[in-house]
């Protein structure tokens, strides 16, 4: 396996991520870390990291996901660390992943059922791969299964985290946030 970074969405006009929660522009592309695996690529959140970074590093996957964001291969040099721990890409070029090329999600989110939502969620991707993401009518109908793993998914990540300090997350206002205007789901907290 090798370490590459991966993009959800596509960047900014001006190549700047922008920190929402503390209200200033990044220093270059905010990126995931990711690696290359036999199967295609596997995104990488680290375990080290602090359980809230950890938490919304893993919240931002899924919402980019669900919202069939194009997936993009990054190359570039890192030049700091986002707000979530994640890598900062200075220059960088964005490559697009076809939709035949499987994305995984991180090995230790595996109890939570992440393997079995990554795998329906790359068929989801297969059959119509948009250009710049699925519409609110695409996602809408997305299938029931789709919506309902990916609201366990997200449960049960809180639930492998939550014994641990999540100093300044605000996990529940942002996904609602997140989640409510593009209607994901109908209500991500009824399990």
């Amino acid at each position: 396996m090798s370490d590459i970074f991966l993009r959800f969405g596509h960047p900014p006009p001006s190549g700047h991520s922008y920190d929402k929660r503390r209200l200033e522009v990044l220093p270059g592309l905010s990126v995931f870390a990711g690696r290359e695996t036999r199967d295609g690529v596997e995104v990488y959140i680290s375990e080290d990291l602090a359980p809230g970074k950890r938490l919304r590093q893993a919240e931002l996957l899924f919402t980019s996901m669900l919202q069939m964001r194009p997936a993009f291969r990054a190359t570039g040099a890192p030049v700091s660390k986002g707000p979530d721990g994640e890598p900062v890409l200075g220059e960088f070029v964005l490559t697009e992943l076809p939709s035949s090329i499987p994305i995984a999600l991180p090995q230790w989110l595996a109890p939570t059922g992440a393997l079995e939502f990554a795998t329906e969620w790359q068929l989801w991707r297969e059959s119509f791969n948009p250009p710049s993401g699925a519409s609110h009518r695409q996602i809408r109908d997305a299938p029931e299964r789709l919506r309902d793993q990916g609201r366990w998914v997200m449960a049960a990540t809180v639930l492998l985290i939550k014994d641990q300090p999540l100093e300044g997350c605000l996990i529940r206002r942002e996904i609602e946030r997140a989640m409510r205007p593009r209607q994901l789901f109908r209500n991500p907290w009824r399990w």
